[in-house]
């Protein structure tokens, strides 16, 4: 299901999730990288590209809605999906303001690679090749 061609970009304030995450992901094949924050995130959204993003909501500094917001308007092609242990309520709203996915905490990875591989099928547009962008206005799915 893993494609070693696309970058996902995976931010956690906690390590020991966050190694998680970056662990399911890469024995599922994908090409990894992290950040602890937001703020990092988009310095390395802006140096490199991301096919996918996986982010927690809550988070110091600039929480994962905040994040979400600035990454719909400079990387709109972008699926972002969210891994947070919040109340359902946030989930909606994450979604509202363009998530792809939310996927609870404590998560399955199952259900992770699911949200993954959706996204990717976005990005690909179900050619199995990395396109430069996606139809901003794709509906995104809860998970």
């Amino acid at each position: 299901m893993g494609d070693d061609h696309v970058k996902i970009l995976v931010v956690e304030d906690h390590d020991a999730v966050r190694a998680q995450l970056c662990l399911d992901l890469q024995e599922a094949g994908y090409q990894v990288e992290e950040a602890c924050g937001g703020y990092e995130a988009l310095i390395r959204m802006g140096e490199e590209g991301h096919q996918i993003v996986l982010t927690d909501y809550h988070m110091p500094g600039m929480d994962g809605l905040q994040f979400l917001k600035i990454v719909k308007v400079w990387w709109p092609q972008t699926p972002v999906i969210f891994v947070s242990g919040e109340q359902l309520e946030s989930g909606r709203q994450a979604l509202d303001y363009g998530a792809y996915a939310w996927v609870p905490k404590p998560w399955d990875a199952y259900q992770l690679l699911q949200a993954v591989h959706g996204a990717l099928e976005l990005v690909t547009c179900g050619t199995g090749e990395v396109s430069a962008g996606t139809d901003r206005g794709q509906k995104p799915n809860q998970v």
